[in-house]
């Protein structure tokens, strides 16, 4: 009987990290370029600075002579929900409950620690580069690059007081981060005045880290027994991708453009570990400790996305601009393979996670005062991806958002600087009495020369 009991209560308590991979999982794209964002993105038909090898290859043919470009991206945003986390002794986080147990209450003992935490909020910062340069050869337009389409970190924490001896303090944390970092080489040709195309080779690499923990820690003079819990994982990897642009002047002021890339399998290797310390004391025995760790390796399907768009220029002061853009979000899939299993926390797994395709909207405008000074707003919609049975305030990606932007940018002979802010709103998902929400703002700064 007792065997039988160490066995069930060790898997009960393990099976308590299985979602955790939902923790702070990221959407992808935060697409580079000041003047392109300061454009809603509206920018497949324009593309006519280095930003264009990601935009559109196509649209490198448009620079004249060796030039580099280098740009960053600081975003900043809280997630809010009007509860926090709930304290359950079975977690299941799309529930909105904190991915580790509440120890006391699967030991039956649910009046020794609080419902829930108190912290309703979770920070996300990025900080995201753009380098690139550019040089012609023989008529054909090189660029290389590096670049972030997506990627930051974030963080909830919270200390409570136990609720059976308020001198107690649980404490616990989600830590999270991930990337995805680009190399590119495109080059591009112009095949008539009116036509140009270009082709793009990326090698995306990914990295994807995670760390959650829990402690409760008892007072003095408190009859109650410490205990702690950690899952920590993090893995790296990286594929190829490859991309094909297409320029087209449809007349003398409007041009169209489309752009389409492959998508990749990434694959990441890692290292995964599990800890509780203070199980066995506080059950008699009856449920282990656990120490252990683990290799991993892990395929991640980047999505394959392709847009189109058109600019038009009412006047020679003026540029208007509409962009959409597909991203296939539907071949995501959880698909893991450990070197070492451990029931319930470290399982092989290869399923679906049921992802949509989404369709985003992109629309922008440029007015130019002069020669040298421009100005630019735009707007950008972007749909929800992610299944809303599973909603929590861990999980970024549960969210409609549109984004409003504006900036400008100053042209001085070979140089070229430009500014952009970015404020995203979102709709305010809801499930079992909690709301959320998720608005951002970002900030742009880039600077070109042109040999």
């Amino acid at each position: 009987m007792k065997r039988w009991l160490i066995s069930v209560g060790a898997v009960v308590v393990l099976c308590s990290f299985s979602s955790v991979s939902l923790v702070l999982a990221g959407g992808i794209f935060l697409r580079p370029g000041t003047r392109a964002n300061n454009m809603g993105g509206a920018y497949v038909a324009i593309a006519d600075d280095l930003t264009a090898i990601y935009w559109n290859p196509a649209g490198l043919e448009q620079l004249d002579g060796p030039g580099v470009e280098i740009s960053f991206l600081y975003a900043t945003a809280k997630a809010t929900s009007n509860r926090s986390l709930m304290n359950a002794a079975a977690p299941d986080i799309a529930d909105g409950d904190f991915p580790i147990f509440n120890l006391y209450a699967l030991l039956g003992q649910a009046s020794v620690e609080p419902a829930e935490y108190e912290s309703r909020e979770l920070k996300t910062v990025a900080t995201l580069p753009f380098v690139a340069g550019h040089t012609k050869v023989r008529g054909i337009t090189l660029a290389v690059g590096f670049y972030a389409v997506g990627g930051g970190g974030g963080k909830w924490e919270d200390s409570v007081n136990g609720a059976l001896v308020p001198t107690d303090v649980i404490i616990a944390s989600a830590d999270g981060s991930y990337g995805f970092i680009v190399g590119n080489i495109s080059a591009a040709k112009e095949i008539n005045p009116k036509l140009s195309l270009g082709l793009g080779l990326n090698w995306i690499y990914m990295i994807d880290q995670v760390e959650i923990k829990k402690e409760y820690r008892k007072s003095a003079t408190s009859p109650l027994g410490d205990y702690s819990a950690l899952i920590d994982k993090s893995a790296s990897g990286s594929g190829m991708e490859v991309m094909a642009g297409v320029l087209y002047e449809l007349m003398e002021r409007s041009k169209v453009g489309f752009v389409i890339r492959s998508g990749a399998t990434l694959k990441l290797e890692g290292e995964a570990r599990a800890e509780i310390a203070g199980l066995s004391a506080l059950s008699g025995g009856l449920m282990p400790d656990v120490d252990h760790e683990t290799d991993y390796d892990q395929n991640y399907a980047y999505p394959l996305t392709y847009g189109l768009g058109i600019s038009y220029e009412p006047m020679d002061s003026l540029t208007l601009a509409l962009g959409a853009e597909m991203i296939n979000y539907s071949t995501m899939k959880d698909d893991v393979d450990y070197e070492d299993e451990l029931a319930g926390t470290f399982d092989d797994v290869n399923e679906r996670e049921n992802w949509e395709a989404t369709s985003e909207v992109y629309l922008g405008a440029e007015y130019r005062t002069n020669e040298r000074l421009s100005f630019q707003g735009g707007l950008r919609t972007n749909p929800v991806p992610y299944p809303r049975d599973k909603l929590t305030l861990l999980n970024v990606n549960q969210y409609d958002l549109v984004s409003l932007s504006l900036g400008s940018r100053y042209e001085a002979g070979v140089f070229q600087i430009g500014v952009g802010y970015m404020h995203t709103f979102s709709d305010s998902p809801e499930k079992d009495g909690r709301q959320y929400e998720y608005p951002s703002d970002s900030y742009r700064l880039s600077l070109g020369y042109n040999f």
